[in-house]
């Protein structure tokens, strides 16, 4: 039966080990693939974990879109193995590698649910409260939110002596950066409390002004989801069991990011609930089976409105790989930088949302930008910042998408 697990997710892997990088996606793998470091070379509302976690396996297969990709696909449905082993049950490994790569919840994305699902999978099948503590610090590593499914699942278990402890270990790494790195300390405030506060006033004000906000993200997460969650509840209603998880969707809607990759973490409490195998069964092939066996237009399937600006972004930074300079994309594709592997110029990305909240940043990046302007800059669709192309720089090459490509004189 191990053997059906691997090749399912070998399976995934080669699939997605297919698709072109997205402006998150390629927001993780700056620090692999150009060498711009978390904070000091890029800003990020996520925690560094997700950016070490690409990091490291660019250093393994090389910077390759295409093979970073099968290989992340791959550690992150390994727990479905382990789970195997440790409950001896099939249809929970299957549940898992289904969800974990989920079209549905866009787990081939930028998102940093699929390393803290595992890792809390495995805690709670092993009921070890010691090695829980390791688990569950490493997931907050990568996705701070999940401190609110932590907590009651220690407190439900009667783990108090472990959370105190785990909280004390955490508490004394915060200090010890915030004493011996204190820039570190505040890239990685500005990153989970400063960016993340302002984002969420950012999508107050857009709803406020009437327009859409996340009504895709939010139907097609939700409907995928949802039956995995009640079929769980029916079959497993106990109150404590399910209270971490409407307490992170409380989190989530709070924060206005009510999106299919956050709903990611929420796969260890559905796939633990006893789900029959029967239904287990039925909702894995209609993923599947719903997502055409994610054959081919894998983002045109799922996430139409960027399918053209990857491949854009693809394009445009092989066109410049190998060109000297230093770079600003003046546009949301960050897969351009990944693409050209040359670091965002003075560390300031136009990433949607956040290129509007970190008003210091914008600040020091126009005196730089006065003190030397970038050699090359790439306009696109919905730019960031105006700019103005006749100050200095001249069109070498545009498409047919709208990006223009400039060169300083």
């Amino acid at each position: 039966m191990v053997s059906i697990l691997i090749a399912l997710i070998l399976y995934y892997a080669w699939r997605y080990s297919k698709l072109t990088a997205d402006p998150d996606w390629a927001m993780f793998n700056l620090w692999g693939f150009t060498g711009a470091r978390f904070g000091e070379g890029f800003f990020d509302c996520k925690m560094p974990g997700i950016h070490l976690f690409y990091l490291l396996i660019t250093k393994i297969v090389g910077k390759s879109v295409p093979r970073v990709r099968f290989m992340s696909t791959v550690v992150v449905s390994i727990p479905g193995i382990i789970l195997y082993y440790m409950t001896g049950s099939f249809w929970i490994g299957l549940a898992f590698i289904t969800m974990i790569n989920s079209g549905w919840l866009l787990s081939f994305h930028g998102n940093v649910g699929q390393i803290p699902a595992g890792l809390m999978a495995i805690s709670m099948v092993s009921h070890d409260p010691w090695l829980s503590i390791p688990l569950w610090l490493g997931s907050l590593f990568v996705e701070s939110k999940a401190i609110v499914l932590m907590i009651p699942l220690f407190l439900f278990n009667g783990w108090y002596l472990q959370l105190g402890i785990a909280f004390g270990i955490a508490g004394l790494v915060a200090i010890l950066i915030r004493l011996l790195y204190p820039k570190v300390w505040g890239y990685l405030w500005e990153a989970n409390i400063v960016i993340a506060g302002r984002l969420r006033q950012y999508r107050i004000n857009c709803i406020k002004n009437e327009c859409v906000y996340g009504d895709n993200y939010m139907c097609s997460g939700l409907g995928h989801i949802l039956p995995w969650v009640l079929i769980g509840v029916a079959n497993k209603p106990d109150i404590a069991y399910w209270i971490p998880i409407a307490m992170y969707m409380a989190l989530i809607f709070f924060g206005i990011a009510v999106r299919p990759n956050h709903f990611i973490v929420l796969i260890p409490w559905v796939i633990l609930a006893g789900i029959p195998w029967q239904i287990v069964l039925a909702l894995c092939a209609a993923d599947v089976l719903s997502a055409l066996g994610y054959w081919k237009h894998i983002w045109i399937r799922f996430y139409p409105a960027i399918h053209n600006m990857n491949y854009e972004g693809r394009e445009i930074g092989l066109y410049l790989k190998d060109k000297p300079g230093t770079l600003w994309v003046n546009s949301m594709n960050t897969g351009i930088y990944v693409y050209a592997q040359k670091k965002p110029y003075n560390g300031f990305c136009e990433q949607v949302e956040m290129n509007d909240t970190v008003h210091e940043r914008r600040k020091a990046w126009v005196e730089k930008w006065k003190e030397n302007p970038p050699d090359w800059v790439v306009k696109g669709v919905g730019s960031g910042y105006k700019f103005e192309p006749r100050a200095g720089y001249k069109l070498v090459a545009k498409d047919d998408y709208g990006n223009k490509i400039y060169q300083k004189e």
